[in-house]
């Protein structure tokens, strides 16, 4: 899954120079990227396989995996993420995520653009 990364080139050089002028502003940068990773988290939980039988009891959490995706951040990367142990699996086996990325590459880019800009405004840049 690390191969369908959309890389931003620049992003890192980006947030190091946001922090020597603005140490405050890097969570507005993660949230910008949160939102990008956002995108990917609906598109996959559309994607996503949906089981038929009931969910044992002992399973955590006690969701299907659609619901279980979160989107996050990791330093310079956008990430979504899913509590599902078997979430991995079924990711390598149907490339749901895989999928949903490639389906919302121009969104994302745009997405995490649009909220650089506004960050470049609102902080006089």
């Amino acid at each position: 899954m690390a191969d369908d990364a959309v890389r931003i080139d620049g992003l890192a050089g980006l947030r190091k120079d946001l922090r020597a002028m603005a140490p405050d502003v890097l969570p507005e940068v993660r949230e910008a990227l949160r939102e990008g990773a956002a995108i990917v988290a609906v598109r996959g939980a559309v994607n996503a396989p949906r089981g038929s039988r009931p969910i044992p009891s002992s399973r955590r959490p006690r969701v299907r995996l659609a619901a279980s995706l979160r989107p996050g951040t990791s330093g310079n990367a956008a990430v979504v993420r899913s509590r599902a142990a078997y979430g991995l699996k079924i990711e390598r086996s149907t490339g749901f995520l895989s999928r949903a990325l490639a389906e919302s590459e121009g969104r994302i880019v745009e997405s995490i653009g649009d909220s650089i800009d506004r960050l470049a405004v609102k902080h006089g840049w």
